[in-house]
């Protein structure tokens, strides 16, 4: 995992749009550091949502369940791209900012669904097998991994739920669970393969809690899209990109303004 969580980045968001980037930070505790850019975003087109999930990761923190042993390794890279689609079926009146930002747009409390597809592009490569020395003597050959790539695509469903609490606070819970077919290629130590196994599931949490007072507002939101799929031989890959945020923040209100033809 990164051996540094910690980021600071920037990000705007309105009823049809939402765009965050995030650079990491170096603490100075540690003498290497991972390195990590991410991006996420979401616009909605007449209740259609459009999601976007970029992570590009160097440098892991390596442990081993044998001997608690843990080492960094900057050889480790790993890239992935998500997009998302999801047609909104219910009624309710929805933003973007509501469901994906955790800035409420609501005086009531609210759920609606939907149905959707999404896209996933993965790639992992390191100088040498992922799994630690000591604990090579527990898994077989076929993971012993220093390449791998997937692409693949399936079908979602989303459920999202708004809460109006009392005393201007909020709560938001967003969940959507998909199912699909992945194509993979790994390359090991002793044999290159492509798994058999097609099956991709997947899980995307969203969940917010925030106060909002006219124009000031604070929340804190948590986030973690989760991937599995099967790579033969009993291994298994998962990918989870997890986020969380404690924003601060003024709402400006409209920049540009229609200006009246008479």
């Amino acid at each position: 995992m990164p051996n540094n969580p910690f980021g600071v980045g920037f990000g705007i968001a309105n009823q049809k749009m939402v765009i965050d980037i995030i650079i990491n930070l170096k603490t100075g505790e540690e003498e290497e550091h991972t390195t990590k850019f991410a991006a996420e975003g979401a616009i909605i087109l007449n209740r259609n949502l459009f999601c976007f999930t970029l992570e590009n990761v160097n440098g892991y923190e390596v442990s081993s369940r044998q001997n608690l042993e843990e080492n960094f390794r900057e050889d480790i890279r790993m890239f992935s791209l998500g997009l998302e689609y999801l047609r909104v079926l219910s009624k309710n009146t929805i933003t973007v900012r509501g469901m994906k930002s955790g800035l409420p747009d609501q005086q009531k409390s609210f759920v609606s669904y939907g149905l959707g597809g999404f896209f996933l592009m993965r790639h992992l490569d390191a100088g040498a097998s992922i799994i630690p020395d000591s604990d090579r003597e527990y898994f077989n050959e076929q993971a012993e991994i220093y390449d791998y790539s997937g692409i693949g695509a399936g079908v979602l469903a989303g459920f999202n739920a708004y809460f109006a609490l009392p005393a201007n606070f909020f709560a938001t819970v967003l969940v959507s669970p998909g199912i699909g077919f992945e194509y993979k290629y790994v390359k090991t130590e002793t044999d290159n393969y492509a798994p058999s196994n097609p099956l991709l599931l997947k899980t995307d949490l969203f969940a917010s809690l925030g106060y909002n007072r006219k124009k000031f507002y604070v929340h804190f939101t948590f986030g973690t899209d989760w991937y599995l799929s099967s790579l033969n031989f009993d291994n298994d890959v998962f990918l989870s990109v997890t986020k969380s945020k404690i924003a601060v923040g003024y709402e400006i209100g409209k920049i540009f303004k229609k200006k009246k033809a008479f």
